[in-house]
């Protein structure tokens, strides 16, 4: 059943009302939501209302629940369907403009934007405590909303056009009817264009050339993407070929150090090999000059350690080259200077030998 109303002026703005799907004057979104009422206290005067939700609704829109709150929360009144400047069926009065009421507890609650719509009582306005009873009484079941959305988008869901609204900064909450007339159906169309059109400005010129590619000759797309397949393969190949260019040479470098590594081992043993030999040379080159057999070790022991000492310690001994048994003294106390000198420079060297 249809409402009519002799004021032309009046009728359209009950039309607009029952519309509010449409874009208002003011440059804002309004959805109608039914109620889905958590609670009412009556001595509150108040009810838990679901304001907003992400299902798609009948003009295949999406609503994402990331609202921004700031600017509403500053002033959270609650007006009657929007009426924010004007009467709504026979010109404007005080009555129909005032706030009913405000909200409170204002958030995103398991995905869904909630409020508690707490409403003045008579004294206030007597429009507010007929709203009131008309929650109450159930014959109230819907809220709008009033938002800006920041960012409009296009999607597809199961081959529909849908327009995904996001960014969305909260204006109002209003109690309302449920619009439910042909009128409001019939001005989706010019609405949905508005969205096309948004959304066409804020997607970035890569992303629509990606959704107008949707529309091209199915081979054609086809042969896009055999190209785009070839050339991956080429990538992918080219990559392998340079990942096994890269394992060969690490391998190679290896051998090679692990070769020089034995090369410099052999050569430090054969320089090493070659040094005691020459003295083990030096030391017996002294025997039975400076060197008896018994001292060859230590002398030895004393040349690789500290050779400038090896060779004071050396030339510190007497000659034993003409010395023999039968010209040595009977008495064995009977020695020379040199030799007394020579037994002091072993034992300082034995003491370093030792130490």
């Amino acid at each position: 059943m249809s409402v009519r109303v002799k004021d032309s002026a009046a009728q359209r703005r009950l039309e607009e009302l029952l519309a509010l799907g449409d874009q208002s004057d003011d440059g804002l979104e309004r959805r109608i939501f039914a109620v889905k009422v958590g609670s009412i206290d009556e001595e509150a005067r108040s009810v838990r209302v679901v304001a907003s939700t992400t299902a798609i609704d009948s003009y295949d829109e999406i609503v994402d629940q990331d609202w921004d709150l700031e600017r509403y929360r500053a002033n959270p009144v609650v007006l009657w369907a929007h009426n924010r400047s004007g009467g709504w069926l026979s010109g404007p009065s005080a009555e129909e403009i005032l706030p009913i009421g405000h909200a409170a507890d204002v958030g995103v609650v398991s995905g869904s934007l909630e409020a508690t719509l707490i409403f003045v009582d008579a004294n206030a306005t007597p429009l507010a405590e007929k709203v009131w009873q008309g929650f109450k009484q159930g014959s109230i079941r819907a809220v709008s909303v009033g938002f800006n959305p920041r960012d409009v988008r296009h999607e597809v869901h199961d081959g529909v056009d849908v327009y995904r609204l996001s960014g969305n900064e909260l204006f109002e909450i209003s109690p309302c009817p449920i619009g439910a007339n042909p009128q409001a159906v019939a001005k989706s169309a010019g609405r949905t264009e508005r969205l096309r059109q948004r959304a066409l400005k804020q997607t970035p010129a890569a992303k629509r050339g990606a959704e107008e590619k949707t529309t091209m000759d199915p081979e054609k797309l086809k042969a896009e993407l055999d190209a785009k397949i070839a050339e991956l393969a080429t990538v992918r190949a080219e990559k392998d070929a340079a990942v096994a260019a890269g394992n060969a040479a690490s391998a190679a470098a290896t051998k090679q150090i692990g070769d020089l590594t034995v090369e410099r081992d052999a050569a430090l043993e054969r320089a090493t090999k070659a040094e005691d030999q020459l003295v083990d040379a030096e030391v017996q080159s002294f025997v039975g000059k400076k060197l008896t057999p018994a001292e060859v070790p230590s002398f030895t022991k004393l040349r690789k350690i500290d050779k400038a000492l090896f060779d004071e310690q050396i030339a510190l001994k007497a000659d034993i080259s003409a010395l023999t048994t039968d010209v040595l003294p009977k008495t064995s106390k009977t020695r020379t200077d040199a030799q007394d000198r020579a037994k002091a420079a072993s034992e300082r060297a034995a003491s370093k030998l030792q130490g």
